[in-house]
């Protein structure tokens, strides 16, 4: 790990931008191979909350073994950056609505790697569109994986990251209401709602609005209303039972 930077030969311009980092497309001159390398913004390299929420996405990120998280290749011993393989494309790329059976595939992945995440008590907390990367494996098979874990909650961990609450954690429209009350208290179930509403989108292309109940139709209302409850105790309680649900959609298909 922690080959130096200028390893890598990255792009002119980057391929995203959000609110505490940049991914650019890199060619590692070592394997002359592209990666996708995210780095803090020049701004906040000094920012201490900063820079221990790019350790804490990386910890977790680098720790989590599994098909449909987003594996890390290589980062920095100061935690500046890392690399990951290069997406082919996020699931905010496709275009809407997206096949019934497709939607189902999709979410059965990613119900799967976040209930894998779960069972060593890491919340996401911004599962979106755009965080849903489709990445190529090396026997040219696609798959779908979870990025960006910079907001991951670490149940049992006492953080030393600074947090308001009352402060809307993780992407409006996505984020569970619970999170904008205390970032802290989240579980599994805010995953739950945030997976829904990514089944929604799926379904519509409409963005959906913070807190603001949706009003589904189609073969998956049921789900979206299960998982998209404004009260936690009122949700499908985990990744497993998604997983029921999703196999008992399939067969009913067949």
């Amino acid at each position: 790990m922690s080959k130096p930077h200028v390893n890598y030969a990255l792009d002119p311009k980057p391929i995203g931008i959000g609110g505490q980092a940049e991914v650019f497309r890199a060619r590692d001159k070592q394997s002359n191979q592209f990666v996708a390398f995210k780095r803090l913004l020049p701004n906040l390299r000094m920012d201490k909350d900063a820079t221990a929420r790019m350790k804490r996405e990386i910890d977790v990120q680098f720790g989590i073994k599994h098909p449909n998280i987003m594996p890390i290749l290589d980062y920095s011993e100061h935690y500046y950056w890392y690399t990951m393989p290069l997406a082919e494309q996020s699931l905010m790329d496709m275009p809407n609505p997206i096949e019934y059976l497709q939607i189902l595939q999709i979410i059965e992945e990613i119900a799967s790697g976040l209930e894998f995440a779960h069972k060593f008590g890491n919340i996401h907390r911004d599962i979106t569109p755009r965080n849903i990367l489709e990445c190529k494996s090396a026997d040219g098979n696609t798959r779908w994986v979870i990025s960006d874990w910079g907001l991951v909650r670490r149940i049992g961990n006492t953080s030393a990251i600074r947090t308001s609450p009352g402060y809307q954690y993780g992407t409006e429209g996505f984020a569970a209401p619970e999170s904008g009350l205390d970032a802290h208290f989240v579980d599994a179930r805010a995953d739950v709602y945030s997976l829904g509403r990514v089944v929604a989108w799926c379904m519509s292309g409409i963005l959906p609005l913070q807190n603001i109940p949706l009003n589904p139709d189609g073969p998956l209302q049921d789900f979206i209303l299960r998982t998209t409850k404004l009260y936690p105790h009122e949700r499908i309680a985990n990744m497993n039972d998604i997983l029921k649900m999703i196999k008992e959609l399939k067969n009913t298909t067949i």
